[in-house]
């Protein structure tokens, strides 16, 4: 029996696929009933319940598809399920910060720095725009933002030519335009 304090989404998947082949087995049984009288007239209750059973198990059919894709994920592993967008915005951040983050300890504040600062701010700025459009995507983002205190900095305090930074980012993880 599935309860609020065990249930995982797979667990839904399969109690959907499984109510969804009774339902589609009382289908078929109904379906092989002759639906007349003696008298020729049609009985209207099996008319009903034929169709009742047809709505319910197209409705627990669309169900189990639309849960299939959380039995896919795999939610301890935080880049399984992402966009296509955040994956690649993730993974420039991730090279522009690998660039940077080692001139600066190595050279200090120089004009390299200065450039290699500025694409990776340019690859954050897409990230925090990049809409979500998978429970990961909005995961692996609020991730970013709470690990990378850069990114977290942005959020906060900084404004863009159409906005805060921190309403643009709620906006995508939301999936709403937010300006540029």
């Amino acid at each position: 029996m599935l309860t609020k304090e065990n249930i995982v989404p797979s667990d839904v998947l399969y109690a959907l696929l499984d109510l969804s082949r009774v339902t589609a087995t009382m289908r078929n049984v109904v379906s092989e009933l002759d639906f007349a009288r003696q008298d020729g007239s049609r009985i209207d209750e099996l008319d009903t319940v034929s169709s009742l059973l047809r709505v319910t198990d197209d409705a627990i059919n669309s169900l189990a598809q639309a849960c299939e894709r959380f039995d896919a994920m795999n939610f301890d592993e935080p880049n399984f399920g992402l966009s296509g967008p955040i994956r690649a915005a993730l993974k420039d951040y991730d090279e522009k910060e690998a660039v940077f983050r080692p001139l600066i300890d190595k050279l200090g504040d120089t004009d390299l720095c200065e450039a290699e600062w500025k694409a990776k701010e340019a690859a954050e700025e897409v990230l925090i725009r990049t809409p979500c459009v998978t429970l990961a995507d909005v995961r692996a983002k609020a991730r970013l933002a709470i690990k990378d205190e850069n990114v977290f900095d942005s959020i906060t305090n900084c404004r863009a030519s159409d906005g805060h930074m921190g309403t643009i980012f709620l906006k995508s993880i939301l999936n709403e335009e937010a300006g540029q």
